[in-house]
């Protein structure tokens, strides 16, 4: 989902910026999961990220689907803290490949001891982690960058292997995906994989591939601040009272 229970104007995840935030269509999410998995022999780490994972009504049903794969390791759900599952929804989280990461920001996520109290009751496993500084690499902005600094940024960039699934489309970081859905930045058709219009697994692990190991920078690396050893750190989890204004490509 785009919504977020937070509005962190330093989100890497671009989620400031959404005034209008949707949640994935059910169905194209269903779909955009099974030609995925299909296609790949194993993953070592699936994440749930959003946004904030526990806004999308239907993440139980989320959850089983991936957990009805074999060919990955563990299903890690990232949250906030500001939100409790109702207890019905607990069967669906207790399983030994799953694991909470629940990002401890201070005051603003109240129900962390909630959460941590639900998850321990239902014998979920999760870690609480506190978080008081972020890489500042959400802005977005053009960067005027010879081609061999913007290879070795991409090179050094700790999110270039972290495959992104949004509204059907498989990116290689959550920065090109949410950027260019935001339309940001210009949309670069080699930078993605519309798994929507592909129904060959062949064809879309190729793509895959392709998109994994042959790419020496993406067309977002240019509106990127980057996200490696060199970038500076900001106060974590700032909050705007409004979405981030920002200048759309036409």
């Amino acid at each position: 989902t785009e919504k977020c229970s937070l509005k962190c104007k330093d989100c890497s995840n671009l989620m400031q910026y959404y005034a209008k935030p949707i949640d994935e269509d059910f169905d194209m999410l269903m779909k955009s999961i099974d030609k995925f998995m299909n296609s790949v022999d194993f993953l070592k780490e699936i994440r749930i990220i959003g946004g904030e994972p526990f806004m999308y009504k239907r993440i139980d049903e989320v959850i089983q689907k991936i957990l009805s794969y074999k060919n990955y390791k563990n299903l890690v759900i990232y949250t906030n803290g500001t939100i409790v599952p109702k207890q019905e929804k607990a069967k669906s989280f207790q399983n030994d490949k799953i694991i909470f990461k629940i990002s401890n920001y201070g005051e603003i996520c109240r129900k962390i001891p909630q959460l941590e109290e639900f998850l321990s009751f239902n014998n979920i496993k999760f870690i609480t982690e506190d978080v008081t500084r972020w890489q500042d690499c959400a802005r977005i902005e053009k960067f005027e960058r010879d081609i061999n600094l913007t290879k070795e940024i991409f090179g050094n960039c700790c999110v270039n292997e972290t495959l992104t699934l949004l509204h059907g489309k498989l990116y290689l970081c959550p920065y090109s995906a949410h950027a260019e859905n935001l339309n940001a930045i210009p949309k670069t058709s080699s930078d993605s994989i519309n798994l929507i219009e592909l129904n060959d697994s062949d064809q879309i692990k190729k793509k895959i591939r392709s998109l994994v190991f042959e790419k020496e920078y993406l067309g977002a690396c240019n509106w990127c601040n980057g996200r490696d050893y060199n970038v500076a750190n900001v106060p974590a989890a700032l909050q705007t009272k409004k979405p981030l204004e920002y200048k759309k490509i036409i």
